[in-house]
């Protein structure tokens, strides 16, 4: 079934993808339009969240041949499986030759994501076959096919009937499929497989071009260009660019335009020629080097990536080759169901690097039994009673189902709203512990409010209720504790080192413990009486930059349960001192209709109590 646009848009088609992408990875992905080639840029860990940033480059217009929803889920999926550029371009450096190999592997690893990518969905494969037979319909014979990233090209673009009398033909058809399905080095370990073939082509074209040899030695001198040529420093900066965002072949053939005109200036004015270093000659990779350790310099220094001591060698044996080949086949299988796990759920989802989770000092946790007694005559007068489900009839289309099934590329049509019975609800209540919660005894009315409501909901199985109690340091560290169980309340205290209200945190959090629930209709019920405020490196946040920062992971909670509640308790010296600008914050963060503001934590016990007692009557009906 095709996509109805007036339900979904393009763009909030490709931002509701990418905050899929976003979830699952602990990610920021920003989407841009612009002209040139879909790419994607690593640009380090964001300030407040230490969430990898990535942005995405949409072609616009789209390149002939690619969709822009095709491109922009191929990018995706370089993030989403993990697609190791810049360690791979390090190594490929002491290898020599770098941009042939590095030609070869892009090649090889674009097959291997999108092998994963396809691996579920229908509608996916479908869509990347087609761009592929399109792409495959632009190449003929005048391009250079004996050149292997030309061969291994047409072999993906489904023209093998152009290169099927190239020299070593099987052995890159091979390649093609040996990648497929492999971990995030399968395409390196493939290179490897391959190597010798690639050195015999290399040697050959060295006999019958001797230029080519000086070429790769002038790209891989070791000098400042824009010193020795600064007439040429705007090209460098557009081919560096180039580089950055993995164009490889237009970065090439930029690079060997400009390596032309260096040279004619060094012929007028050889004096330049001295200006630069001769280039190193690679060396082999020793046996007992140590897995490297490399890092973009955009990177944080927590950004890194180690590849396995065994792919840094380049003289292997056949079994070797095999023994990796095989490897990679098995850690890709787990990869994958793990890529799988935190898109659609079956995992406990990684803690975030911000996240540190604290043993709290204990105090002792004490019952309303007045409420206690309320909500068990509430709960004898709910009835069986009717609620909707997703299904191929009805009237009312689910769009936030719609967008789910559109993205998986299955059950278009599972889109409608029908009456069946419930299946339970799930119920998170998140805490501000930060050092003002001690004033006024709210941490201990919070103490005692989730201590009840775990009292209340005993026996009743379809009701799953978690907490988490949170602050944070100057440093950006939250500090989380789980409340999972009612002797676990005792934990919701105050930790003097965790002192500030990072929101951010909190809300995430609390979605990941909602994703991890099996209730079919979940509620985040957030106390604070702080404004949120974020800290890195012994400073506060940009309030502007924070509140966006807060509307983000706001967002990713949203897709995880529509229904976030944030009881905001007003401070005292806050009204004395004409501080309205707080609840014009707050809206402005979490929206007029989803903050409630009360005038102290005895009113935030009560409206939590009302928040749960109406959620469950509205939802659950048949939780006995």
């Amino acid at each position: 079934m095709a996509r109805n646009k007036t339900v979904l848009s393009e763009k909030e088609l490709f931002e509701k993808t990418a905050d899929m992408i976003e979830f699952a990875m602990d990610a920021k992905i920003e989407l841009r339009y612009g002209k040139g080639d879909n790419w994607v840029k690593f640009e380090g860990r964001d300030e407040a969240t230490s969430a990898r940033k990535f942005v995405i480059n949409i072609a616009t217009p789209a390149v002939k041949g690619i969709g822009q929803y095709t491109g922009l889920l191929h990018e995706l999926a370089h993030i989403l499986y993990e697609s190791p550029f810049t360690p791979i371009q390090k190594l490929l450096k002491r290898w020599g030759h770098t941009d042939f190999y590095f030609d070869i592997y892009n090649v090889l690893e674009d097959a291997r994501i999108e092998s994963h990518l396809t691996q579920n969905y229908i509608a996916y494969k479908k869509r990347f076959e087609k761009t592929l037979r399109d792409l495959g319909k632009k190449m003929d014979d005048s391009m250079s096919l004996e050149k292997p990233a030309n061969t291994l090209l047409a072999i993906r673009f489904m023209r093998e009937d152009l290169v099927i009398d190239v020299k070593h033909y099987q052995v890159f058809r091979k390649a093609i499929e040996d990648v497929k399905r492999t971990d995030k080095f399968g395409a390196l370990r493939v290179l490897l497989s391959i190597k010798k073939y690639l050195d015999e082509y290399i040697k050959d074209e060295s006999e019958e071009e001797p230029d080519s040899q000086e070429n790769e030695e002038w790209k891989n001198e070791e000098w400042d260009r824009t010193k020795v040529f600064p007439e040429l420093t705007e090209q460098y900066d557009a081919i560096d660019e180039l580089r950055k965002v993995g164009n490889t072949r237009e970065w090439c053939k930029r690079f060997e335009e400009v390596m032309k005109v260096e040279k004619e200036i060094v012929k007028l004015e050889p004096w330049r020629s001295q200006n630069y270093k001769k280039p190193v000659e690679a060396q082999p990779l020793n046996e007992e080097q140590k897995p490297l350790n490399i890092d973009n310099a955009k990177k944080s220094e927590s950004e890194k990536c180690l590849i396995p001591l065994e792919l840094t060698k380049t003289d292997l044996s056949e079994a070797q080759i095999d023994a990796l080949l095989e490897k990679g086949k098995i850690q890709g299988a787990e990869e994958f169901q793990q890529v799988c796990d935190r898109l659609y759920g079956g995992e406990v989802l990684s803690i975030p690097k911000n996240i540190r989770m604290l043993q709290r000092k204990k105090e002792k946790s004490t019952i309303n039994q007045k409420i206690v007694k309320d909500l068990s005559r509430f709960f004898k007068r709910l009835k069986m009673q009717k609620k909707s489900i997703i299904c191929d009839t009805g009237y009312d289309i689910d769009l936030e189902e719609y967008i789910k099934n559109l993205v998986k590329g299955t059950e278009l049509n599972k889109i409608f709203s029908e009456d069946v019975k419930d299946t339970g609800v799930s119920i998170v209540l998140s805490i501000d512990a930060s050092s003002s919660m001690r004033s006024y005894d709210r941490i201990d009315i919070a103490r005692e409010l989730a201590t009840t409501i775990f009292e209340s909901v005993k026996g009743v199985s379809k009701i799953a209720m978690r907490g988490n109690v949170w602050g944070g340091d100057a440093n950006g560290i939250a500090g989380i504790t789980e409340i999972n169980n009612q002797k676990d309340t005792e934990m919701i205290t105050v930790d003097d080192e965790y002192s500030t209200t990072p929101t951010h945190s909190a809300l995430e959090y609390s979605g990941r413990m909602l994703k991890e629930m099996k209730g079919n209709k979940k509620l985040l019920i957030m106390i604070t009486d702080g404004y949120p405020n974020g800290w890195s490196k012994g400073k506060r946040i940009q309030t502007e930059y924070y509140e966006k920062v807060c509307k983000k992971s706001l967002q990713k909670t949203l897709r995880i349960t529509p229904h976030v509640v944030i009881i905001q308790v007003t401070q005292k010296h806050q009204i004395a001192y004409g501080m309205d600008w707080l609840e014009e914050k707050c809206e402005r963060i979490f929206g007029a209709k989803r903050v409630i503001f009360v005038g102290g934590m005895e009113s935030a016990a009560e409206q939590s109590i009302k928040l749960f007692k109406n959620f469950l009557k509205k939802n659950s009906k048949d939780l006995f």
